[in-house]
């Protein structure tokens, strides 16, 4: 039988072995290749913008902007009017102060007479309107109220209006001191008019940050006024936008359409049966709906779309911060830039300061669940898990006399960032102060 190995087969056998040496060193010292950006993401980029920095532009005429607020109960009707009391205070140049709000709080005859006659002092004017309320839906919470929101879009008597939600506290904090001198978000006006609506990434509650879902490699795209990947809006379909503060361009089309998503029209239950009202739902989940079905049908329309929506990111880190923030654990999602959020490591605080973070934050919205907002009384039958959802400077820790008497059986997080319990026991400090400087 004919021997089948050719002759000098070490030497072919050492040479392939050092082909595939070489091969292997290459691949693993050369850089990972990562993709291109992809065209739906670039046509994405045409109507998100991400901003960093708010772009000035003059304005000669301020008549037709407004602040707005909206309540449906007296108590947040006084919140929203402190807040505005404090933007005329500031010497905004915006001089429409608006709160609207549900006529059921008439029903608090005196009480509404009071905080009435406080806005009417400071030129603030109250508007009512009716409870808009998804009526096929039994909520278990008060949170379904939410939709009264929505009216703001509706003010198309206005080029632009700025909305925040009244239980937030306007700053502007010499961190040195510890003093806060109320100021303004008049800078919001002067975004370019052709963004339609803009408003902070919900950060906390990204599908990509929380492992949900894995991150593709970044693209070799380095814009930074656009979001990495399609897949970062579209994944989270409910949850990419914060509502608690929001600029737009009002009119009485953009409202009936995003009305739609509450009323929920007959024929969607055939033709678009995701856009339906669901139980968990509220102002923020259907202004993402509306928002992202917009967004999809723009990029994949294959002729051009006549007066196409246009959004904008606000930072997060200026006007989405909640006050919860400063007793989380870890920061990584906080941190990050908009269109590195789905890359970021969340279990990790480089880069946290939080004096740094209050000194630069213009709006704070209060947000400490389960632990009440300051106004809120503390039912005793939960102060263990309001406790348990504090923190508690490790110094202050080691006078353990101390810190047994004050917390006997519930004891709060002790943490070794006390800049970070220093601020958030500040801010619950301060709105008591900015309530009773403002409002008497």
């Amino acid at each position: 039988m004919k021997n089948w190995i050719p002759r000098n087969w070490e030497y072919l056998l050492a040479g392939l072995i050092a082909i595939y040496l070489v091969i292997n060193n290459f691949s693993r010292l050369s850089p990972t290749i990562v993709p291109e950006l992809s065209s739906s993401t670039i046509q994405l980029g045409k109507y998100l913008e991400v901003l960093h920095d708010i772009p000035t532009r003059e304005i000669n005429d301020y008549s037709k902007y407004a602040y707005v607020q909206y309540a449906t109960d007296i108590e947040y009707l006084t919140l929203a009017v402190i807040n505005l009391i404090a933007i005329r205070r500031s010497g905004s140049k915006v001089h429409n102060l608006i709160v609207l709000y549900s006529d059921e709080i008439l029903k608090r005859t005196h009480d509404f007479e009071t905080v009435a006659s406080k806005a009417e002092e400071n030129g603030i004017f109250l508007q009512p309107v009716a409870l808009l309320k998804a009526e096929e839906i039994e909520y278990g919470s008060g949170w379904h109220l939410s939709f009264t929101k929505l009216h703001v879009f509706h003010l198309g008597n206005f080029d632009r209006v700025v909305f925040f939600d009244a239980d937030s506290m306007i700053v502007d904090v010499d961190t040195e001191q510890m003093v806060n001198h109320p100021g303004n978000m008049d800078e919001l006006f002067e975004i370019s008019p052709d963004i339609d609506i803009a408003l902070p990434q919900a950060y906390w509650l990204n599908k990509y940050t929380s492992g949900e879902l894995k991150a593709p490699p970044r693209s070799r795209d380095n814009s930074t006024t656009r979001i990495n990947f399609i897949e970062h809006k579209f994944d989270n379909r409910k949850t990419f936008f914060a509502s608690h503060v929001m600029v737009i361009n009002p009119s009485k089309k953009l409202f009936h359409e995003i009305w739609k998503y509450v009323y929920s029209p007959e024929e969607w239950k055939t033709l678009y049966p995701e856009r339906l009202i669901e139980i968990e739902d509220y102002d923020m989940e259907v202004i993402n709906k509306f928002i992202d079905d917009r967004l999809r049908e723009q990029i994949e329309s294959e002729v051009e779309i006549e007066n196409p929506l246009k959004v904008a990111i606000l930072p997060h880190n200026k006007y989405g911060v909640l006050t919860g923030e400063f007793k989380e654990m870890y920061h990584g999602r906080f941190l990050a830039e908009a269109q590195e959020l789905p890359f970021t490591n969340g279990r990790n605080n480089d880069g946290w300061d939080a004096k740094k973070v209050l000194s630069e934050t213009k709006l704070l919205h209060f947000s400490d669940s389960p632990v009440p907002k300051p106004w809120e009384s503390y039912p005793l039958t939960n102060i263990a898990q309001y406790t348990l959802a504090r923190i508690y400077c490790s110094k202050d820790a080691k006078d353990t006399k101390k810190f047994n008497a004050e917390f006997p059986t519930y004891k709060p997080r002790i943490t070794d960032d006390c800049d970070a319990v220093m601020v958030w026991d500040w801010i619950r400090e301060e709105f008591e102060r900015y309530r009773q400087h403002i409002y008497t």
